[in-house]
């Protein structure tokens, strides 16, 4: 975890180390699956939720390079991470 929490920025084919760099605010390059030239669906969601879907490609592009403008990014996450805590919360008092 503290290589990830370092980084500069992180290269990565998976969700997870995409969760783990928006967590970390990292910048990122989300690599596609070279067979069928696809990401998970819910990779694919939280990219778009995110706004954040240009970093995700199957070969490095230009624009991957750019750093993220997590004053718009943060908002965003900061709300799903709510909506998550939240729907949580009903579960457990089911």
């Amino acid at each position: 975890m503290r290589y990830l929490k370092d980084a500069d920025t992180i290269v990565t084919p998976s969700f997870h180390g995409v969760c783990f760099s928006l967590i970390f605010r990292n910048n990122f390059i989300c690599l596609k699956n070279q067979k069928n030239s696809d990401v998970s669906s819910r990779l694919s969601d939280l990219l778009e939720r995110v706004g954040l879907w240009e970093r995700c490609m199957g070969a490095f592009e230009e624009q991957a390079t750019t750093g993220i403008d997590w004053a718009r990014v943060t908002p965003i996450l900061d709300g799903e991470r709510s909506r998550g805590v939240s729907r949580l919360k009903r579960i457990l008092e089911l």
